[in-house]
């Protein structure tokens, strides 16, 4: 996997792209592109990988002003990657938080995606009851948003020191924020709360997998079901005994699910264009049957007129 970071301070991997389907990776909150080294080592043969590092996250730049970090600012760091590798009508796959960046970006820039698969949704997480309970908290938290003020960059933490990780898995939450600093972490938690798309997601035209764990404590199953209700055609899967941590433990499972979504989006391509073959064809044969009836006639006006 090639490694860059954007002139912005954008972190990202990409693999040697060729010609088929690319997948464009967004990880969670407190998280960073690490979470999907399973999938890149088990996919690159077979698509061309993007992983990336939010703002605040991994080896991405921290902002200074506590302001930049909104969810209009994390998708146009996801912009800032595909546009500098001139992407377009690849799959976005996105986890937790990561799915209000990718809902922002695909609400600006739509026209770029072929599919999008959501993992662990909500797309209106400032309408909960905990978003009530927590904006009022987090407010009394800025003293300490003030802290390290965009001062060093994270790294990569290794998940394979925690497996099967529960939802509320204490090590391997000191592990992530402690990679993110607790400013970071924060100021992206009160980005979450404040985010609403829910009034868009009867607009979107593309292909959409909403996948959700049954056990899911953090954004429990209903708002999954809510949110792949509210988008035309989506196609909603349960994952029977998992939890919110699906990215980490559910690597096979979710690698099957992936490459189904993208064989689905492939089939859909053949129909369309074996359609339009087809239609082309009858109009072809219909304009020659009307042009072979015609044919006689025209020539005996001719006649006729000589």
């Amino acid at each position: 996997m090639e490694k860059r970071i954007l002139n912005n301070g954008i972190y990202y991997r990409k693999s040697q792209f060729a010609a088929r389907p690319t997948l464009v990776f967004v990880h969670g909150i407190t998280g960073s592109s690490s979470a999907w080294l399973p999938y890149e080592r088990g996919l690159k043969k077979e698509f061309n990988i993007l992983a990336m590092d939010l703002r605040g996250h991994g080896l991405s730049f921290r902002p200074k002003q506590a302001n930049q970090y909104s969810i209009s600012n994390f998708s146009r760091d996801v912009y800032s990657v595909v546009n500098n590798e001139k992407l377009s009508g690849f799959i976005l796959i996105s986890h937790s938080f990561g799915n209000f960046v990718a809902l922002d970006f695909l609400r600006k820039h739509q026209k770029l995606l072929r599919g999008m698969i959501l993992i662990s949704a909500d797309a209106a997480p400032a309408k909960t009851k905990l978003a009530r309970i927590l904006r009022p908290l987090l407010s009394l938290t800025e003293p300490l948003q003030g802290l390290d003020k965009g001062s060093t960059k994270g790294g990569h933490v290794n998940y394979k020191k925690f497996p099967h990780s529960g939802d509320w898995n204490i090590p391997r939450c000191i592990a992530d924020i402690k990679n993110t600093g607790l400013r970071s972490f924060l100021l992206s938690l009160s980005a979450a709360y404040r985010f609403d798309l829910e009034s868009f997601l009867p607009k979107i035209r593309i292909p959409v997998l909403v996948i959700h764990g049954k056990k899911d404590t953090i954004l429990p199953l209903e708002y999954g079901l809510k949110t792949s209700a509210a988008i035309p055609g989506a196609k909603f899967v349960v994952f029977g005994g998992s939890n919110h941590i699906i990215v980490l433990n559910e690597v096979p499972r979710l690698s099957r699910e992936i490459r189904r979504f993208v064989r689905s989006l492939r089939d859909q391509a053949t129909i369309a264009k074996s359609s339009y073959i087809r239609f082309a064809a009858a109009g072809i044969l219909s304009f020659s049957g009307i042009f072979s009836v015609w044919t006689p006639i025209i020539r005996k006006g001719f006649i006729c007129s000589e």
